[in-house]
């Protein structure tokens, strides 16, 4: 398995420790740098007597997951029952790894049960006897309050001091400013200490606080954050390690092996690259070892884009409607954020996600085929970064790959694998130490993963240790019981929800789902671990469908069932795939029983006709072709069937079951469908959807199942789980979260990196390495812009473009190239002229068209497309005369004006209204409109314009747009423009196929309140 890039135990060889030498007076071993101090201190005399007994514990190592803080029960001065042996986080013996900067603070900080001397020369600390049992802690009875200078004469005798002379303090404190520099950033650290207090004595003579015995954690903080200053400005796009760099990119993006890439070598000896393994080695260093998540905090940027979910986890905390639009708006991590860190059953004193750089992951795995035909898989596992924003929360450079279960055959026991994961995890929630460029100072991080997911075989073998999905008990989220078919060879339990005559009867009801918790899952989990004959486990294990406690529940925050959701990717590929060999005949010899819902051959021949046809007028951002559902199902993907299903089929299914009832039936589903891909979504509206996918499930089984023994198989698992899709919407986040559309994305994505076929498993092994190095070194050196995510063949095709400002009426409107001038003066353009004339009067409430005409710009800027923010882009007839094979048109747009209910009564007053149109953009330009009084122009200005081919559209029966005919020809405002539209024939009409979410009416606002309250 490859190592985990969430490494927070070193995997690289021991550093080399700094060099030390032989001290010629003692024999120490000491640092170079403090080898004169050292001499000074052994040959200084020394009077027994009034030194303090040494540390006689050996020093101890602190863990760098959880760093040593003094214990709140201490004090500056020890009680008479305490010992002056300072313990070990706070001894001020220097370790060998420390610096003479570290080593001459530490000698600097006097320990309580020290005499404090104002010799400037400190005196050796002879080694320890067995009779030294005695303290120098000051009696109970005469506490020091206030610390007193000693007595000059009760001093050892030393060499002479000169107080005028530079004290070796300053020097220390010289030393302090050399480290720090010239700017104030390290305030907050060494305030934290308390060595920035100001001391009412002397510094010789000041009586330590317990703060300052902790130098060693500040100072390892303080050259931790040097260290990393140094190395964020150690490389950019202009240092001789940036040409390495980019022949490692390039190298991995187009599969260079050595040979090649040596006769690459050969063939240009000008450019300095070394070999691909000492290529591989720089690439290593240049890492540092850094976890992914690490190198994410070591630039401004991605440090900036870190803390995505610190600022927004209360967006709607506090409102009314129980909105949910991201993960952390679920019950989960809402629970979290209210409870402390427990790790091992040990609680920290924290709680998850106090920190706003606590980073939040999710686990995904899944397994693919290596090869076509050869049966070989690989597993690999993956992590979403929660914290950054969904817009680029599923890129595949966001993507943290941390190991790679191999095959060729699936793991007989995934805990062995999965035991890395869990233990890295686990010192994760404790805390590493990380520097946080946005902040500039080292901070603690912690990583938690409350989610996983995946497919349901894959969360059952490798997540949750539970039985498959054709098991006695296959859901993870209820406590149903599966029936086989009886009197069959098949074994396979099926579960529905009213058992067909002769079977017992289910206790629970499509409204009473009861769950299992948290404690009982594991309570059940520990029954069958601790079986004590293989008979009995097994028995267990298919009582509870749980084949034994999985790795992850040590995981912080894990909570059974809803820490792994289901996925909806794979839910509905399973549905809509059984759902056409339902309607096609082709289910497992099961035909139409009592009804009538399975299409003939005839029709369903032309269904996928008309399927094919229909992709010319699609628009490709609407998703792949579809090929034809009635031969060419093969090909159909997750993505396939879903496009099919919610755009085509509403259409080419209309008036071809033999009942309405099915069509019925099957809108609703698409209806669900449709609010369960939202992005967001209300308690209202979540109770409805609830309610409406009971009643579809009753539908489904009256329909298909019809409660007959015979066709139990209608009634899979895959089905039954559309039941708890809105508790785990409120339990878990949005299904669009945790979807596993990224996991097939990456699979494929390794898919590539495969060129052996004798050893397949390490080549992906060494592709998910140099994938994390690579974007482990694009993070820790802000390389964002100097390493794009692809190296372009060719230089991009630049056009120009137009983009108004942010506060502008078309600040969500952006225009894309070439640009293109045309002069109105032709008798060509008079039409279009015409039409200008005719908005400016409406626009401006103007009559006389000619002396709008007289006072029309000469010229207007004509562009190719218009996008909106975030949103689609349409294409226009006029603005680009290139025509491609295979082309998709995306020029139909659907837009929205206001309407006058009452024009034809002139004498009232207008009343406004909204509503839909649709037609073909034929121009988009820009006309700039000087000042003019003649046509009511009172001020320059700006207009983005429309130059629309209206379509006379109608509303059928099923509230589908469609139309047969143009009509006239209108300029419109962009600010109009709602989407693009596709269109599929139908007979000698065009049906308009519109993606879900655009919303029909804007919200208009009238300067005028009084005519608000007319209207």
């Amino acid at each position: 398995m490859v190592a985990p890039s969430l490494s927070v135990r070193k995997k690289s060889s021991v550093k080399p420790q700094p060099k030390r030498v032989i001290c010629p007076h003692c024999g120490a071993s000491v640092h170079p740098s403090t080898v004169s101090r050292h001499i000074r201190q052994a040959k200084a005399p020394q009077d027994p007597s009034q030194l303090a007994i040494p540390n006689l514990s050996p020093p101890v190592t602190p863990n760098p997951l959880q760093p040593a803080t003094p214990s709140p029960s201490q004090s500056a001065v020890s009680s008479p029952s305490q010992s002056a042996i300072p313990s070990p986080s706070q001894s001020a013996i220097p370790s060998p790894s420390q610096s003479a900067v570290s080593s001459s603070l530490q000698s600097a900080v006097p320990s309580p049960s020290q005499p404090v001397t104002p010799s400037h020369s400190r005196e050796a600390i002879p080694s320890p006897t067995p009779s030294s049992s005695h303290s120098a802690t000051p009696s109970p009875s005469h506490p020091p309050s206030q610390p007193q200078p000693p007595d000059p004469s009760a001093l050892p005798a030393g060499p002479s001091v000169d107080l005028n002379e530079e004290s070796e303090e300053n020097q220390e404190n010289q030393e302090w400013i050399d480290i720090l520099g010239d700017d104030n950033r390290m305030l907050p650290v060494i305030e934290r200490t308390g060595l920035m207090d100001e001391p009412t004595t002397p510094p010789l003579y000041r009586q330590p606080t317990l703060e300052e015995f902790d130098a060693d954690t500040m100072l390892k903080e303080i050259a931790d954050l040097q260290a990393a200053r140094i190395r964020l400005s150690a490389i950019t796009p202009e240092s001789p390690e940036f040409t390495s760099i980019k022949a490692y990119k390039l190298q991995m993006e187009i599969n260079l092996g050595h040979n090649a890439f040596h006769k690459l070598r050969r063939t240009f000896p000008e450019l300095p690259l070394p070999s691909l393994k000492v290529l591989h080695c720089e690439m290593k260093q240049l890492s540092g070892g850094l976890s992914f998540i690490q190198s994410l905090y070591a630039n401004t940027t991605s440090a900036h884009m870190m803390r995505y979910r610190a600022e927004h986890q209360d967006d709607n905390l506090h409102r009314s409607d129980e909105r949910i639009s991201d993960v952390y708006d679920s019950k989960l991590y809402r629970r979290l954020r209210q409870s402390y860190v427990t790790v091992d059953g040990k609680q920290l004193d924290r709680k998850y996600f106090s920190d706003p750089r606590d980073v939040f992951v999710g686990c995904m795995t899944d397994g693919f085929q290596v090869f076509k035909r050869a049966k070989h898989t690989a597993w690999p596992i993956i992590l979403l970064n929660m914290n950054l924003d969904p817009a680029i929360r599923y890129q595949w450079e966001n993507v943290i790959c941390i190991g790679l279960i191999p095959g060729p055959k699936k793991p007989k026991s995934f805990n062995s694998f999965m035991w890395v994961y869990a233990e890295e995890m686990v010192q994760a929630a404790q805390g590493v130490p990380t520097y946080d460029a946005e902040a500039d100072g080292m901070f603690d991080l912690h990583v938690y993963g409350p989610l996983g997911s995946g497919d349901m075989p894959a969360v059952a073998s490798a997540l949750t240790c539970t039985k498959n999905h054709n098991a006695k008990h296959p859901c993870r989220f209820c406590r149903i019981e599966g029936v086989p078919i009886v009197n069959s060879s098949n074994r396979i339990h099926y579960v529905p929800m009213k058992r067909p005559a002769g079977y017992p009867a289910n206790p629970l009801t499509t409204n009473n789902l009861a769950t299992i918790p948290h404690d009982e899952f594991i309570t059940r989990a520990k029954l069958v671990d601790a079986a004590p004959t293989v008979k009995d486990r097994q028995e267990l294990q298919q009582q509870f469908g749980i084949n034994c406690t999985p790795v992850l529940s040590r995981l912080p925050g894990i909570c059974f069932p809803y820490s792994f959701p289901l996925d909806f990717m794979h839910l509905l590929e399973n549905l809509l795939k059984n759902y056409t060999k339902l309607l096609s005949g082709d289910f497992k010899g099961i035909k139409n029983g009592r009804e009538t819902y399975i299409f003939s051959d005839k029709v369903w021949k032309e269904i996928g006709t008309a399927t094919v046809t229909a992709n010319a007028t699609i628009p490709s951002s609407f998703g792949r072709r579809i090929p034809n559902i009635a031969e060419d199902r093969t090909f159909f993907t997750a993505e396939a069937y879903v496009v099919w299903f919610t755009l085509y089929a509403p259409i080419l299914l209309r008036n071809r079951f033999s009942r309405p009832k099915y069509y019925k039936h099957f809108s609703l589903l698409i209806n669900i469908i449709n609010r369960l891909l939202s992005f967001v979504s209300t308690r209202a509206e979540r109770d409805i959807l609830r309610a409406d996918i009971v009643k579809w499930y009753e539908e489904y089984e009256d329909i298909f199942y019809q409660y007959d023994p015979a066709r139990l198989p209608t009634c899979l698992i895959t089905v039954h789980t559309w039941l708890h899709l809105v508790d785990l919407m409120e339990q878990s986040g949005p299904l669009w979260g945790y979807w596993c559309w990224v996991m097939e994305r990456y699979c494929s994505r390794l898919l590539r990196a495969v060129t052996s076929r004798k050893h397949p498993y390490t080549s992906l092994n060494r592709r998910i390495l140099e994938t994390q190095t690579l974007l482990a070194i694009r993070n820790t050196f802000n390389l964002h812009d100097a390493l794009p995510r692809y190296t372009l063949a060719y230089d991009p095709h630049t056009t120009t473009g137009w983009e108004a400002e942010e506060d502008g009426p078309y600040s969500d409107i952006k225009l894309h190239g070439p640009r293109r001038v045309i002069r109105l003066d032709p008798s060509e353009f008079a039409s279009l002229r015409n039409r200008i004339a005719v908005y400016l009067m409406t626009r401006n409430h103007l009559s006389n068209r000619a002396s709008v005409l007289s006072h029309l710009p000469k010229k207007i800027s004509q562009y190719t497309k218009i996008q909106l923010k975030d949103g689609d882009t349409v294409s226009s007839v006029h603005g680009s005369n290139r025509l491609e094979e295979n082309q998709r048109l995306a020029t139909f747009c659907q837009y929205e004006l206001l309407v006058d209910a009452l024009a034809r009564n002139r004498t009232v007053r207008p009343v406004l209204d909204g509503r839909t149109f649709f037609g073909e953009l034929e121009r988009v330009f820009v006309l700039r409109l000087r000042q003019n009084p003649a046509i009511k122009q009172n001020q320059d200005e700006t207009l983005v314009l429309l130059d629309i081919h209206s379509c006379d559209t109608s509303v059928d029966t099923y509230n589908f747009f469609e139309y047969e005919r143009h009509g006239a020809r209108e300029i419109v405002d962009a600010s109009a423009l709602r989407a693009v539209v596709g269109r599929i024939r139908n007979g000698s009409k065009w049906t308009f196929v519109r993606r879900p979410g655009v919303f029909e009416h804007a919200t208009y606002i009238y300067d005028d309140e009084d005519e608000l309250e007319d209207d």
